[in-house]
Parts: C-alpha cells; sequence; structure tokens
C-alpha cells in the first residue's frame, strides 16, 4: 500500500515536493492572516457561535445542536461553574456580550491547527500511501492547495473546521496500521478518534462508522489469521469477541454521549432551528421543482454576479438561489453568502477576481469529478477481484460518497429554504472534499494528460490567491 515511483513523464523528486512545500507555507501563511484580519463578529453565524463559547459549550438548549467538543478549548478562558447550579446546567439570557465574542476569537485560532493540519496530513500520510503514482500524488496535493473554501472555512468558529481535521487523522491512522501486526493499543486509540469524529456533527456518522468498521474488519481479520496458524478456537473467538466489545463501547459512548444527554436536559435531537428564521419557507416547498434544482447550473449568471449580491435576503424564487450545483459552485471555489469577501452591506468586493477563477476552475472541477467517479469504480472492481473487504481505496470513496450524499438529501429536506438555500456551504462539505480528491488520485494519470493538468492546476492556485485572501 504504497505509491509507485516517479517516471519520467512526471515532476522529478525534488521538484514536486519543492512546489507543494512552498504553496503550502503560503497557504499557512494566508491562514494565520485571515484569522488574525477578519472580524470575529462577520463570520458565519457569529452570535450562535459566540454564545456557545462562552461556556465552552456546555450550555444546553434545544439550538445547541452540536456536541461541546469543538468549542471544549474555551475551558483555558471561562468558568464552567457559571454556567450550572447543583450539578445541573443553568440557564443564563442567551444575548451575547463582547466578552463572548473575545473568548470566541481565541477559539478561532484553533482552526489553523485544524485547517493545515488536515491538510498536511492528506499530502504527506494519506496521499503517499493511496495514490497511484507520484504525478497522482503532485496533482491532488495542488488541487486541494488550489481550494479557496480551506482559507475561507479558517476564520469560521465552527464544528465543521474541527470535523475536517479529526476525519483525516483517523482515516490516516486506520489505513496506516491497516497491513500491521495485531495489536489492540492501536485499535483502542483508533476507537478513540472515531469516536471523537462522529461527537464533531451529525454528518460525521459516515467517517465514524466507516474506519469503526475499518477497525473491527481488522480485528476479525487477524483472528482468521490465527486461526489458521493453529490457534486455538474457544479462546480466540472470545478474546475478538471482548475487544471487539470494547473498542464498540469506546466508538458508541463518545458519538452518542452528547444525543442522549441532549435528548434528556432539553426533550429534542433533531429540532434545532430557529422557526421563526425557517417557517416562512415552508410554505414554497410545496411546489418546488426538485428535478431543476438538481439539474440546473447557471454558469453565465454566476460570471455577471458572482454571489447572492443581486438575491434578496429572505424567501424568494430567484433561479440561482433554486439551483443547488449554482449555488455550490459559488461557494466552493468563491463565497458566495459574503461572509468573507463582502462588507456589512452585502456587496461583492472580488468581482472580477471570482470570475476569473470561476472560468479557470470549471474543467479542474470537471476532471475532478470524471476522477472521483472512475475512481470509485476502479476501487470497487479492484476490490472485489482481490476480494479485499478492508480495502482502504473502496472505504475512503466510501467516505466520500456518503457525506455527499447525505448532504445533497439535506438540501432537499431539512435543509432546503426555497429562493435562498443558506445551507449550501462549502463549510459543511469540507471534510468529505479531500476523501474525494483521494479518490481521483487513486487511478493512473496517462502520462500525456499530466502536464495539462498540472499546468491547469498552478493557474487555478493563482487565481484562487485573492479569493483566499481576507484583502482588500
Amino acid at each position: 500500500m504504497q505509491m509507485s515511483g516517479s517516471s519520467p513523464d512526471g515532476p522529478s523528486h525534488g521538484v514536486a515536493h519543492v512546489v507543494v512545500a512552498a504553496f503550502l507555507i503560503l497557504k499557512a501563511l494566508i491562514v494565520v492572516y485571515n484569522i488574525a484580519t477578519f472580524p470575529t463578529t462577520r463570520q458565519y453565524d457569529a452570535r450562535h457561535h459566540a454564545w456557545r463559547a462562552r461556556s465552552a459549550g456546555l450550555e444546553v438548549d434545544r439550538m445547541a445542536y452540536n456536541s461541546p467538543l469543538y468549542y471544549l478549548p474555551g475551558l483555558l478562558w471561562v468558568d464552567a461553574s457559571d454556567y450550572f447550579e447543583d450539578g445541573k446546567p443553568a440557564k443564563p439570557p442567551r444575548g451575547t456580550a463582547r466578552h463572548d465574542y473575545e473568548t470566541l476569537e481565541k477559539i478561532q485560532w484553533f482552526n489553523s491547527v485544524y485547517v493545515m493540519g488536515a491538510l498536511l496530513i492528506w499530502i504527506y500520510g494519506i496521499l503517499p500511501l493511496l495514490a497511484s503514482s507520484r504525478r497522482s500524488w503532485f496533482l491532488a496535493s495542488m488541487a486541494l492547495i488550489a481550494m479557496p473554501g480551506f482559507p475561507k472555512i479558517a476564520v469560521m468558529a465552527h464544528p465543521d473546521v474541527l470535523l475536517l481535521f479529526l476525519a483525516a487523522l483517523t482515516f490516516f491512522l486506520t489505513i496506516r496500521w491497516l497491513p500491521s501486526r495485531p495489536h489492540f493499543g492501536r485499535n483502542l486509540l483508533l476507537a478513540l478518534l472515531a469516536g471523537l469524529t462522529g461527537a464533531c456533527r451529525p454528518f460525521a456518522v459516515v467517517p465514524m462508522l466507516l474506519c469503526w468498521a475499518l477497525n473491527l474488519g481488522m480485528m476479525v481479520r487477524d483472528t482468521r489469521a490465527e486461526l489458521r496458524a493453529g490457534a486455538n478456537q474457544g479462546p480466540k473467538i472470545a478474546s475478538l469477541v471482548v475487544r471487539a466489545a470494547a473498542v464498540s463501547l469506546i466508538v458508541v459512548s463518545l458519538s452518542g454521549a452528547w444525543w442522549v444527554y441532549r435528548y434528556e436536559q432539553s426533550g429534542t435531537v433533531m429540532d434545532a432551528y430557529n422557526h421563526k428564521y425557517v417557517d416562512p419557507y415552508q410554505p414554497l416547498k410545496e411546489d418546488f421543482d426538485y428535478g431543476h434544482y438538481y439539474t440546473s447550473f447557471y454558469f453565465g449568471k454566476l460570471l455577471q454576479v458572482p454571489s447572492r449580491a443581486d438575491v434578496p435576503i429572505g424567501p424568494g424564487t430567484n433561479p440561482k438561489g433554486n439551483s443547488f450545483w449554482t449555488q455550490l459552485y459559488s461557494d466552493f471555489w468563491g463565497d458566495h453568502f459574503l461572509y468573507f469577501s463582502g462588507t456589512k452591506q452585502g456587496a461583492e468586493r472580488k468581482l472580477w477576481a471570482k470570475r476569473v477563477l470561476f472560468v479557470l476552475a470549471l474543467p479542474l472541477s470537471l476532471l475532478l469529478w470524471l476522477g472521483i467517479v472512475t475512481g470509485t469504480f476502479r476501487a470497487a472492481v479492484e476490490a472485489a477481484r482481490r476480494r479485499a473487504a478492508l480495502s482502504p481505496w473502496l472505504f475512503m470513496a466510501a467516505i466520500f460518497w456518503g457525506g455527499f450524499l447525505i448532504f445533497v438529501a439535506w438540501q432537499g429536506t431539512a435543509g432546503l429554504l426555497p429562493g435562498k438555500n443558506s445551507s449550501i456551504k462549502f463549510l459543511y462539505i469540507a471534510w468529505a472534499v479531500p476523501f474525494g480528491v483521494g479518490t481521483a488520485a487513486a487511478q493512473p494519470i496517462p502520462a500525456r494528460a499530466f502536464a495539462p493538468i498540472a499546468v491547469l492546476e498552478l493557474l487555478v492556485a493563482f487565481a484562487a490567491l485573492p479569493v483566499s485572501l481576507n484583502w482588500p
């Protein structure tokens, strides 16, 4: 399970690594600069996250949807005892104060570790194991580096940023230890990481379940090998059952404890919406054209206005607002909702930068989707041919498709706000994107295609810099 060496048609080892390292350093500087200069009060849903930050996420309320895991570093600056009375959660007023935003700003600095840590794990950990060649490694690395969404979400204090990091770390260690000899300590550590990953966000159930399955699969495989070698069947199977139960208990406890506690304290699990905000949109769902929503793409309109700057805030029926792929592309490569590149009045500040980037990124996006589809097919065929139930390539593809399809389904149900659809954000699928890029990189790249794709990615990477940077 190692990528093959370079060929004469690929980049030399030194040049490839120098280019990737140089862009990563630049990316890190941009992330740090963005966090240092971006006003915390302007981030997405700032008031809600400031409220969660002031108690390090330990307050319980119907609107406290995500677990406290992301906000727990706030315990360095807050006194949790202020939010409990006689061992039970107190309910102070939900208003936000300056101190709450200051705490949120400190928590936000952890994003630099989460975002850059995730990119480093993928580029220097996972891709060297699963990419088909050095050419594929280079192209996949540059695709991740080119995306402006990662520096953008670094200024968003949000649990999805932690999920980006934990999903990468958990998957990396799982596949890194997959070929190793039996080691129950590692199984326990992987269970701990999978449980913490699952505790981040509801969508985290996908990487949690599949990494948990890989962990259990490793244990079953190792036990079968020992039985074939002549080990005593009874004790070995009993040992497997005990170890599998311990691993499962850790995963289920860590990932599920918050939901049990939330239900016990607030009487609800899934209802975390501000009904004054979402209820006006509900009548618009009755005659909503789902076919158009999931099949339309207004690229020309995006080049005219690459954001929602021309869309009234509130329920509506504008074409771009009712086109899933249009808004996803707009926020993936740009900043559709202008949290990062607009003014307080919602005016677009980077019109031409986004227009240029949208044009250059379109062929790259199509190539990535083609690579994901063909890479998934290749992984499934190879796993079936080799009877490799624990194929890391197949699990990587499954994690991507599971996460993306849940996101797509959510957009047509609870997340649907006709005319606005403000839940279509890169932030919500940022954790799954590297799994898709890795799936595309798991297949050979034709020698003649390498140079054109590499040039395209470099152009996209340079064009994305103004969109990635919190300036002007």
